[in-house]
């Protein structure tokens, strides 16, 4: 099985649909990539309070219009999956981010990065 290696245009895309979550007032209590269980490919994971209030579709769609209205390279509406921050599947993929065997750290402060995660907000 061939493994897809998360590469930095990915890690400085992430952090820019962050940047332009935040500025269009659309709230994260949660990101990071994660190379999913018994996956080969990444998916940046995203929690937000939004998705609890109006559901994944409406949340999908603000996300869309977001990156629509503001482009990021590396990234695209596809990589991301948004979970409500109480969400058993967002609670498991944010277990296994930071479990065991997962070890290493990011190039700042700010970041965190992992064997199978690279974090940015948790």
């Amino acid at each position: 099985m061939l493994i897809e290696v998360l590469v930095k245009d990915q890690i400085e895309g992430g952090s820019a649909v962050l940047d332009a979550l935040r500025a269009a007032s659309f709230p994260v209590a949660g990101a990071f990539w994660c190379r999913l269980p018994d996956r080969d490919y990444w998916k940046m994971v995203i929690a937000s309070d939004f998705v609890s209030q109006f559901g994944p579709l409406s949340a999908y769609q603000k996300v869309r219009a977001i990156l629509e209205r503001q482009p990021v390279a590396g990234v695209s509406p596809s990589d991301i999956q948004l979970y409500s921050p109480n969400d058993p599947g967002y609670l498991r993929l944010r277990e296994y981010a930071l479990g065991p065997g997962q070890f290493g750290i990011g190039p700042s402060e700010r970041y965190n990065m992992f064997q199978d995660a690279y974090v940015y907000v948790l």
